[in-house]
């Protein structure tokens, strides 16, 4: 059954990327069950590539293990380069522990819309909770990746509007425990986070797919990038 299953993602994986072309800033990187001493490595080895921007779309709430707590948020700080994700539910801001994200370069909100079909069809470029505007989570690497056009960017974010995702893109994607290519990595966006084997953060898009939100958020990115701010009815 697992062997069916690994096939069938492999022949829907190739249906996918003949549909749409491959993006060439983005790479994703497949973090699976991978541990904190796991995920720290991978950093490590991305940095040695010198990537421009590294988002991790993964939540580290709470220290687990010292020895693999205290080297993760060392990679992190080492590579100087890092967004962590934070997430809004029920009006709160749930983020990494201070550990990480006072290693971090900066922290981005995801905050998705909803049409209502179940489907996510826009994103929240920023918010206001309290007297605290927090960025996206693409947003913010969209602006460390392109700092020139970093005040253009937040420019264009006008108000807590929604706007519509454009599924437009497919992106390379590493499984964390493999080889990294730093020629293919060198000066891109490198987005950590969830792509499976398993179901968990599976989501429905505006064109029909089921796709892991590390996906969804790179084609986020891509929208911010091509200044598509069309705001969701």
């Amino acid at each position: 059954m697992k062997f069916l299953i690994i096939i069938a993602a492999f022949l829907f994986g190739c249906k996918i990327q003949s549909e749409l072309p491959i993006d060439n800033e983005i790479i994703l990187i497949n973090a699976g069950l991978a541990g904190r001493n796991e995920i720290s490595i991978a950093l490590d080895r991305i940095a040695a590539c010198r990537t421009k921007v590294v988002g991790i779309n993964l939540v580290f709430p709470s220290r687990q293990e010292p020895l693999a707590d205290i080297r993760l948020a060392k990679s992190i700080k080492n590579a100087g380069n890092v967004v962590l994700v934070s997430l809004l539910k029920d009006d709160k801001i749930i983020s990494s522990d201070s550990l990480f994200t006072s290693s971090a370069l900066a922290q981005g909100l995801i905050n998705y819309g909803f049409a209502e079909d179940g489907s996510i069809s826009a994103q929240m470029l920023y918010t206001s909770i309290g007297d605290d505007l927090i960025w996206s989570f693409p947003t913010t690497l969209a602006s460390y990746f392109d700092i020139n056009r970093s005040d253009e960017i937040m420019r264009a974010a006008q108000g807590n509007q929604f706007y519509k995702i454009d599924y437009k893109y497919n992106f390379r994607v590493v499984d964390i425990g493999e080889e990294f290519n730093c020629a293919l990595m060198s000066d891109k966006i490198v987005i950590i986070g969830y792509l499976g084997p398993g179901n968990e953060d599976l989501y429905l898009t505006s064109s029909g797919q089921q796709r892991y939100s590390t996906w969804i958020l790179g084609n986020c990115l891509k929208s911010i990038q091509e200044g598509h701010f069309e705001k969701r009815n």
